[in-house]
């Protein structure tokens, strides 16, 4: 994703530039949903550019689809998901794209700004939209890093409105419970050494406009680096399990 040309020097962030590994699997399936089984990877990359930070997602899974036993049929289902952001957290461009059996499925593109307590919102696709809000929002980055900042205060929890261009719409409430004991995870690094993570769990609770029940619920462990360990996304009638399996640290001392 290009990001604008005149680059401003990186702000001290707390999050460690890295690629992150995990192997997804279905953890619960309620009654009468038409999912069986389902597996497969997510990588994800956080980097600092210069002028901003990065945000790479790539999942791609196989999943067991069908209503009846000994009918189910395998299914390909693969996401992108893209943004930049600038230092300052004011700017952001954003792609995101879901493929079902190689059909595209959704396609979303588009840019932000925040100006004061505006925020510009403009969708190019899958339909041209503009939107405009007025209250203060935080990008991805910027929400991340002021996550990492309640767990380093010992705050029990925080309640943010964040856009983040992965779906067509609003801004979302994300509500963040913080806890205090950390686990030691082992994960393999570029080297494949193995080395310890200290991950903080987290529970999120994500509510769509105008609405005072979460759409969903995720709960992370999650390092004061911001590198993930592992995550539980809560959708109600299914869940889905990731675990890091792999973490790759990237230079954190570019010359720009």
């Amino acid at each position: 994703m290009a990001s604008p040309l005149v680059a401003s020097a990186p702000t001290k962030s707390p999050i460690t530039p890295h690629i992150a590994y995990y192997k997804v699997k279905i953890e619960k399936v309620s009654k009468g949903i038409p999912i069986s089984d389902l597996n497969g990877i997510m990588v994800l990359k956080m980097d600092n550019v210069c002028d901003g930070w990065i945000i790479e997602q790539k999942s791609s899974s196989k999943a067991e689809l069908g209503s009846n036993i000994g009918e189910e049929q395998e299914q390909d289902l693969d996401s992108q998901y893209n943004v930049w952001e600038s230092n300052q957290g004011n700017k952001l461009s954003f792609f995101s794209r879901r493929i079902h059996n190689k059909e595209e499925m959704l396609d979303i593109a588009g840019d932000s700004e925040t100006k004061k307590n505006n925020t510009l919102i403009n969708f190019n696709k899958p339909e041209a939209l503009n939107m405009k809000t007025t209250s203060a929002i935080l990008f991805p980055i910027k929400h991340l890093e002021k996550q990492i900042k309640a767990m380093n205060d010992g705050t029990k929890s925080i309640s943010t409105l964040v856009f983040d261009g992965s779906s067509f719409g609003e801004p979302v409430k994300i509500t963040t419970a913080f806890g205090t004991t950390a686990a030691k995870i082992s994960v393999q690094d570029n080297n494949k050494k193995l080395h310890e993570i200290e991950a903080y769990p987290l529970n999120m609770s994500v509510f769509g406009a105008n609405s005072d029940k979460p759409s969903f619920e995720i709960k992370q462990q999650m390092s004061k680096s911001g590198i993930m360990s592992s995550y539980l996304i809560d959708f109600g009638t299914y869940s889905l399990r990731g675990q890091l399996v792999k973490v790759e640290y990237l230079n954190d001392k570019k010359k720009c």
